[in-house]
């Protein structure tokens, strides 16, 4: 009999801890499983303030339910209902946002939040009335929570395991003879996020861009013409472009998909390129993006703006983005028309303002870098024309309405006519800018520098990622690229059709006689969520 009182109260303990810890890890469950989705997108740190708030929101709810039922079994399930409804409201708002029935917009929180409190309502009512609520449900439901983080957890655990595992495929450049820093040339790459082609600006977007083609060919630049991307998404580009080669390859190695965009990540940051200018003396520069993924924390010298001020109360950008799945969003879309002016100061424009600053910090500090003595190959990838829209035709602040994003094409925030606007504007402003610093570049280097201007893909007003038949490959593969460079035999080596994966190794072999060959200009198409799923598109590109 003592036995069986035992193993009863045994049970009881474990069935009372499952019911205080399943409910602080289902609270858990929504940052985490955000997190996993923008990784790269958002820094860890950003969401560390949103994991505690969530772990207290479950600890005051597990109290509650226990004051409310008078159980602690009941008290937790309740507490499960609780969290479900509040983190599950902006999903099912966006869902159904605007929806008719008979005429009738049913799609409005005025009434979804009737619905929500009816089902709060009643999951109390049965929680503290119906006295059959039995043990099992309580383990039950531990055992999902615990599969629900279990998945988040695996990846966000391997993505930080490899980043220690992992190390990007090197072309293994060898040392070479000691050269004076002063006498070789600065090289800038500066990677202009999405800036399209003159051709396509002007057929698509309506933008004439001959003024600012004319200004760098006035200065001395190479404008290749038929310039393509090699691939359709940033991360690809610039694993390619930096490590001169196709990264194809890839997609025949054992990388866990979760690990793909921290592979091509690792290999932006230890580039092949990178390692054959070191050999030959340089030291590397690089500024911050707000993309993480293309951040090289280690280089020689990393510069970033200074962070803005704290004012008051202010969300991050993964916080802002977690609020708008909460029951938080319906407050937050009455404010933003009541009180749009402070919504924005606390939520929105902070990260825009970001945004805008790391741009114009790296525009005014490029020119500064060949006032430094020694050799640098700089690193600049400006996320611009590409979205968000934060400058205007002359730099003005434009208005922003949801959490800060860097989605593009059939993921842009926004209707296609908005993003050709926007991109207009924001490249017009960028092209003056861009006169300016190539201007104080040329007249400040002491020995004539190497200046890449290339985008790593089109613009996306017309790109549908699920869908390559309804994208425009055209747009989206047609980019800007403009060489400066000195040497006239340099110069004689540039061609119309120059792509990223060969720009360097052009330009390695004239300036170092480096020995790479010039790889077939090659145009592949995949998805952001299938980055590896090549499809070669060159042939349908080359005949639009």
């Amino acid at each position: 009999m003592n036995g069986a009182r035992d193993a009863s109260s045994e049970r009881a303990l474990w069935t009372g801890a499952l019911a205080d810890l399943h409910p602080l890890l289902l609270a858990l469950y929504p940052p985490l499983a955000l997190l996993a989705r923008n990784l790269g997108d958002v820094a860890w740190a950003d969401a560390w303030r949103a994991m505690a708030a969530a772990l207290v929101l479950g600890v005051v709810l597990v109290i509650a339910g226990r004051l409310v039922t008078r159980d602690a079994v009941r008290g937790a399930l309740w507490a499960d209902g609780m969290l479900l409804l509040f983190f599950s409201y902006g999903h099912t708002y966006n869902l159904i946002e605007g929806q008719t029935v008979a005429g009738f917009v049913v799609g409005r929180h005025r009434y979804l939040l009737l619905l929500w409190a009816l089902l709060g309502a009643a999951a109390t009512w049965i929680l503290t009335r119906q006295r059959a609520v039995q043990p099992t449900w309580c383990r039950f439901m531990s055992v999902v929570v615990l599969a629900l983080v279990a998945m988040p957890g695996y990846v966000l655990l391997r993505t930080a395991a490899s980043s220690v595992a992992m190390q990007a495929e090197s072309m293994g450049a060898e040392a070479s003879p000691a050269v004076d820093p002063e006498t070789l040339p600065d090289i800038y790459y500066i990677v202009l996020d999405g800036y399209g082609r003159a051709d396509v600006l002007q057929d698509l977007y309506g933008y004439d861009n001959t003024p600012f083609l004319r200004f760098l060919e006035d200065q001395g630049f190479y404008v290749a013409r038929d310039s393509h991307s090699n691939y359709v998404v940033t991360l690809l580009s610039l694993a390619s472009s930096l490590n001169m080669r196709y990264v194809n390859d890839l997609a025949d190695l054992p990388i866990p998909d979760h690990a793909i965009a921290r592979t091509l990540s690792l290999m932006i940051r230890h580039s092949a390129l990178r390692e054959a200018l070191a050999a030959r003396g340089y030291q590397i520069i690089a500024f911050e993006s707000g993309y993480l993924r293309t951040h090289i924390y280690d280089a020689d010298l990393y510069l970033s703006p200074p962070p803005l001020e704290a004012g008051g109360l202010r969300f991050n950008r993964f916080e802002a983005l977690l609020l708008d799945t909460t029951v938080f969003a319906a407050p937050l879309d009455l404010l933003q028309r009541e009180q749009g002016e402070r919504l924005r100061q606390i939520v929105v424009d902070p990260e825009y303002e970001a945004h805008r600053r790391r741009i114009l910090f790296t525009l005014e500090k490029l020119p500064e870098v060949a006032e430094m003595p020694g050799a640098y190959f700089v690193f600049a990838h400006i996320v611009a024309p590409h979205p968000p829209f934060v400058f205007g035709p002359n730099g003005e602040r434009m208005p922003q309405a949801g959490p800060m994003t860097m989605a593009d094409g059939s993921h842009f925030q926004g209707t296609r006519e908005a993003y050709i606007a926007g991109y207009v504007g924001q490249l017009t402003y960028l092209n003056r800018r861009l006169e300016e610093v190539i201007l104080a570049i040329l007249e400040s280097s002491r020995v004539p520098p190497v200046i890449v201007l290339q985008a790593d893909h089109g613009p996306g007003a017309y790109l549908v990622w699920e869908d390559r038949e309804q994208t425009d490959l055209r747009e989206r593969t047609s980019i800007l690229t403009a060489v400066y460079v000195a040497r006239d035999t340099c110069r004689q080596s540039l061609y119309p059709s120059l792509a990223p994966v060969n720009t360097f190794r052009v330009l390695l072999d004239c300036l170092f006689e480096a020995g790479l060959d010039r790889l077939p200009d090659w145009i592949y198409f995949s998805t952001t969520m299938r980055l590896l799923d090549f499809v070669d598109v060159t042939f349908e590109v080359s005949h639009d």
